[in-house]
């Protein structure tokens, strides 16, 4: 085992645990679905998805809270449980204290979502909305709008956060 890693190798690393819990997540949901039904299955991902979402900000709020942080679009960033800027590719078009308009034009999960096909997209559709749950968990005055999703064919996830006060 080696002391230090290349940031390629650790993008590799990260990536692959990724996409080792992109399949997971699938594998879960679809298992739910099937169990429950379509409608109420569905409704179970959904509420899991979401309480996923509001778990992760709770504890990226914390961190925060602990360093004495004020609850900024920016602190999101700092204090952001995954290593985006390692594994993901982004497009920042505005980045301010209290707003930050990107573009993600490679996410792992979605990639491995759009290999397995039209019912992992469908599922990874939901996967997404714990966005919104985890921004507002970390600060209920935040607005988060995605204007657009590679999982529904679009070249990115074209999305705004902002704090409710900025335009």
């Amino acid at each position: 085992m080696k002391d230090t890693y290349t940031r390629e190798e650790c993008a590799k690393y990260v990536e692959a645990v990724a996409i080792i819990m992109s399949k997971l997540y699938y594998c879960m949901a679809r298992e739910m679905v099937s169990q429950l039904g379509e409608e109420r299955g569905t409704e179970a991902v959904r509420r899991a998805v979401i309480e996923f979402g509001r778990m992760r900000g709770a504890q990226m709020r914390e961190k925060a809270d602990a360093d004495g942080a004020e609850p900024t679009v920016a602190a999101l960033g700092k204090y952001y449980d995954l290593p985006r800027e390692v594994a993901w590719k982004n497009e920042v078009i505005r980045s301010q204290p209290q707003l930050v308009e990107k573009k993600a034009t490679y996410c792992p999960f979605a990639e491995e979502w759009k290999r397995i096909g039209a019912d992992a997209q469908k599922l990874g559709l939901i996967y997404c909305e714990q966005d919104v749950s985890l921004r507002l968990a970390f600060n209920p005055d935040f607005v988060f709008e995605q204007f657009s999703n590679v999982l529904e064919g679009h070249e990115d996830c074209h999305t705004i956060l902002r704090h409710k006060d900025e335009k």
